[in-house]
């Protein structure tokens, strides 16, 4: 090929006619090529593209060059048009280089932490260590797991989803979230449609100061021998808690320890050294759990108590199982001590609270509290006789003096005061138990809704479960009956009005009766002055909060049931955020919600253009009905999961067995329509819910179908050969593996992210070595996702074939050639003058294999194969053939398209639907699309010149022209 050579200015990067090369550098470890012109090239640097394709060049085993093709721009992982070859013993399988993207929330969603705190996802970015909460969705319980995976990109558009009782999330359209049908994408989810909530908000996250809180000169002045001191302080030391400073990453653990020993817990430091607590086994098995965290085993013991209680009103005689969790180490009961933790009989002492608790961050504060209570504040309950009101909560403690305990309790008031939490203390009791006198001071939160909302949204209950459970679903209860009562007293207002303004008392009721307004309220309203003066009442047909708890709760650890109200998409053009979460349940709480494989292929038809003229209205409407199209887009089939996995396993084998192929058709796809080692028990369970309702569809994005003429035979030999003439009717189809292919590239990432961890170029490009039992199965995987295209694109051919045979009935339509462009294969290429299997991933990237080719058919052996390269909407497409040039240039590589230049962003901001579809036609094109976003967001302007991208291809050796097509009729989703 005859080259120039150019330095570029201010670059290291030199050029050659339709080269430009970028020598290694940094943790490169071999250089990148990109195959453009200068003109293309300077549109690929706007992006990520040059970043992304020299972090491709880090990754182990890669040989010889990172690629990017004419058309490439950036993607996840891999750039889109990027191709790599990897050694099959040193390399590594990446989801990111095969294809795949990411569905990710807006950046000020609230995260809640395991601690109950929460912070913007944003600002995990550079700090992710936090552990989250979780849904273990076959235990219906809570648990927690750590971030593998922080993620980012931008967005145009997001999708603002809202429930009945106010929570609010933003978040891009695929995003996932927990319905009862399990988790469905957001664009799927309808209104009133059931999604699951963790209504407890927690505190906003603040670093805590570092204070010195306990050093090795307190433990000196404890009355205890030199020996215990020293064992003492050497095991504090070793659990990183000597000296503790307040910024110490185990002390909201011990904050939560402590709470529950104030409430429901005894320390002995004395004689018999033990800390221990008294509750339901449930919780103090999370008790337990938590001092295994900070470094201490502890023992839970059950045993049956009979109990003789004398009041000054009645004796009681009963019996129970009693338990408690018993820890007996002196180093735990020596720093809870130090602390400010009350030793002893805590009803014959007075203590207050640490100073130094009043003194931290409201999240530490929350941690006490909600521990505290969890252990002595009454739970919530409906009042006796009014069930559609819950009592004021009551936190009580009972002294032996009456003068103790005042100070403690006016401490915790004053923090609540600071929480917004609106109480009252209440004077003491006195009680006579077993002839013991003893005093009890009281607290009481007030139990107005707004009151009782604030406290079990931002403290709640730790270390009890049940009480948990009810606060959360109180949340969700105490918004919807103010939204009601709220809706109640607009209704009665309009009322009124109308009758002011000389509107009939039919009118008015026809007009505001709804569930919550009947024509007795409404009548009421309007006749009753009186009625209503100081608010109104819930209306009796609202759930009572026992009824509604027991229909919404999920489970018996706070989850709760709510309905979407409103969904709407809104501009954003911001970033957008999501983690990876390193659990298999891979889901967290935002907001309080507990939230691919593609190719082309080209039908040559026995009809020319002569034939269909006056009929391209009428045909592109014909190829709309017959594919099923636009986001979330749904098969005519029905299959079972059996016949999935026959699917997944033949790919077009299964077609051929169900007639929906012919051999030929077989033979004219790339690996005959059927990858090998392709095990479907390598698919989750969630891909294949994905995959089982979309077999047979176009879905959205920049898939489509489209009616074409062959406009121009460049090569005139190789046309023949193929059966192509100018004047031709041709079908193309571009579609993949819809949301089965990106559920396994979601399901190997996570499952890679946890056993490799990410590369530290870039996160994006977690990854497996190749032989390992993870790369394996990812490669399995990957293949039945390919074979699920395969068969999705054939039985779109057959509909397409079904169709036309009602306009034409002697239509043929044959298969050129199906190639895919988002692959990882193993093929034999020359490496250093030796033939060797490697594995090409292309990502964005058409396979171009010259003469010769054992993987082809034996007609395009003699030629090449046939490479397609579709146009963007409204522009031409192009038939190439593979070269053997491009072995060596590309690993048989080249580009897969157009490649965007614009945002989906830029344009919906400047292009209107109705002047893309104009400009269409007054060209002659006819146009149907699933929605006016996808016409817009695939307009000709947001695309390079296909024209130029595919002249690089040619010039450059990758691939060579042999026909031009030229669109008459295209569907979109």
């Amino acid at each position: 090929m005859r080259t120039k050579t150019y330095k570029l200015t201010n670059s290291n990067k030199i050029m050659t006619e339709f080269q430009y090369k970028i020598p290694k550098e940094g943790n490169m470890l071999v250089p990148a090529v990109v195959f453009a012109n200068e003109k293309i090239f300077d549109k690929i640097k706007e992006d990520r593209t040059i970043i992304q394709l020299k972090n491709m060049a880090t990754l182990p085993g890669i040989i010889k060059n990172a690629i990017a093709c004419p058309d490439a721009h950036s993607g996840y992982g891999f750039c889109i048009g990027g191709v790599a070859a990897f050694d099959l013993d040193k390399g590594v399988i990446s989801p990111g280089g095969v294809g795949y993207d990411i569905n990710c929330l807006s950046g000020n969603s609230r995260i809640l932490s395991s601690l109950g705190y929460w912070k913007n996802i944003k600002d995990f970015e550079n700090e992710n260590k936090d552990s989250l909460i979780i849904l273990d969705k076959d235990t219906k319980k809570m648990k927690n797991s750590e971030i593998a995976l922080f993620m980012k990109k931008h967005s145009e558009k997001i999708i603002k989803l809202k429930t009945k009782s106010g929570e609010e999330i933003l978040a891009t359209s695929e995003h996932p979230i927990y319905t009862k049908y399990g988790m469905k994408e957001l664009k799927d989810i309808n209104q009133n449609e059931e999604i699951l909530t963790y209504p407890f908000e927690g505190v906003k996250y603040e670093k805590p100061n570092k204070k010195l809180l306990i050093s090795e000169e307190d433990i000196d002045k404890l009355n205890k021998s030199p020996t215990s001191k020293i064992q003492i302080k050497n095991i504090l030391k070793k659990l990183d808690l000597l000296p503790l400073y307040t910024d110490n990453n185990k002390l909201p653990i011990i904050l939560k320890i402590m709470g529950f020993i104030f409430g429901d817990g005894n320390l002995s430091i004395k004689k018999n050294t033990q800390t221990s607590f008294y509750g339901d086994i449930e919780d103090l098995t999370l008790i337990k759990e938590d001092l295994d965290k900070i470094g201490f085993k502890s023992h839970l013991f059950s045993r049956k108590r009979n109990h003789k209680i004398t009041t000054q009103y009645k004796k009681y005689e009963f019996s129970r199982i009693e338990h408690s969790l018993h820890n007996g180490s002196s180093a735990l009961a020596t720093l809870l001590y130090l602390l400010g933790t009350p030793e002893g009989n805590k009803a014959e002492k007075d203590y207050d609270l640490p100073d130094w608790i009043l003194n931290s961050p409201r999240w530490h504060q929350r941690l006490f509290l909600a521990s505290l209570f969890g252990a002595e504040m009454s739970s919530p309950k409906t009042m006796s006789g009014h069930s559609f009101n819950l009592y004021g909560l009551v936190f009580s403690i009972n002294k032996r003096n009456s003068l103790h305990g005042i100070n403690f309790v006016n401490k915790i008031s004053t923090i609540l005061n600071n929480f917004g939490v609106r109480n009252v203390l209440i004077k003491n009791d006195v009680n006579e138990i077993n002839s013991t006198t003893s005093f009890r001071t009281r607290l009481m939160i007030y139990s107005d809704s707004e009151n009782l909302i604030r406290f079990f949204s931002e403290i709640n209950y730790d270390y009890n479960i049940k009480k948990r459970k009810l606060a959360n679903a109180a949340i969700v209860w105490l918004r919807l009956k103010e939204k009601v009562i709220k809706f109640r007293e607009e209704t009665m207002i309009k009322a009124r009005d109308m009758k002011l303004n000389g509107i009939g008392k039919s009118v008015i009721i026809n007009s505001l009766s709804s569930e919550y307004s009947n024509k007795y309220f409404i009548d009421k309203a309007i006749y009753y002055s009186n009625y209503g003066q100081t608010g109104s009442r819930i209306a009796f047909c609202f759930p009572t909060f026992n009824d509604f708890a027991e229909k919404n709760c999920y489970g018996e650890q706070g989850f709760v049931w709510d309905m979407i109200e409103n969904k709407e998409e809104v501009i954003h053009n911001d970033w957008v955020y999501d983690f990876t979460i390193n659990n298999p349940n891979h889901n967290f709480i935002a907001n309080g919600l507990v939230v691919s494989n593609c190719s082309v292929r080209i039908l040559r038809t026995n009809l020319i253009e002569k034939d269909i003229k006056g009929k391209e209205k009428l045909l592109t409407h014909e190829l709309f009905k017959a594919t099923p199209n636009g986001v979330g887009s749904k098969s005519k089939l029905i299959l079972k999961e059996k016949e999935l996995d026959e699917v997944l396993e033949k790919g077009l084998n299964w077609c051929l067995e169900k007639g929906y192929a012919t051999k030929e058709d077989l033979e004219c796809t790339e690996d005959k329509g059927c990858l090998p080692n392709a095990n479907p028990k390598d698919v989750s369970r969630k891909a294949r819910g994905r995959g089982i309702p979309q077999l047979g569809t176009l879905g959205a994005g920049n898939h489509f179908v489209e009616l074409q003429i062959v406009d121009k035979i460049i090569n005139e030999k190789i046309a023949k050969e193929w059966k192509l003439k100018e004047g031709q009717v041709t079908i193309m189809i571009h579609c993949g593996s819809r949301g089965l292919g990106h559920q396994v590239a979601s399901d190997y990432i996570q499952l890679m992210e946890e056993k490799y961890g990410w590369p530290k170029q870039d996160r994006e490009l977690v990854n497996a070595p190749i032989k390992s039992e993870l790369g394996q199965k990812y490669l399995s995987a990957m293949a039945c996702a390919a074979n699920f295209g395969f068969a999705n694109k054939q039985l779109i051919t057959n509909s397409i074939r079904e169709a036309f045979k009602k306009i034409f009935p002697k239509f043929k339509a044959e298969v050129v050639y199906d190639v895919c462009h988002n692959i990882a294969k193993i093929e034999e290429h020359t490496i250093e003058g030796k033939d060797k299997d490697v594995l090409i991933m292309r990502k964005g990237a058409t396979r171009s294999f010259g003469p010769g080719r054992k993987e082809l058919p034996k007609e395009y052996q003699k030629t090449g194969q046939p490479v397609l390269i579709p146009g963007s909407m409204g522009t031409s497409s192009y038939i190439l053939v593979g070269t053997k040039e491009s072995e060596e240039l590309s690993f048989s590589s080249t580009a897969h398209g157009a490649g965007r230049v614009s945002s989906r962003s830029f344009a919906n901001k400047n292009i209107n639907a109705k002047d893309v579809k104009a400009s269409l036609n007054k060209k002659g094109i006819e146009i149907e699309a699933g929605s006016e976003k996808g016409l817009v967001e695939e307009a000709p302007e947001v695309y390079k010149d296909i024209d130029e991208v595919v002249m690089i291809s040619d010039k450059a050796g990758l691939a060579k022209i042999v026909a031009k097509l030229r669109p008459v009729g295209v569907v979109k989703g």
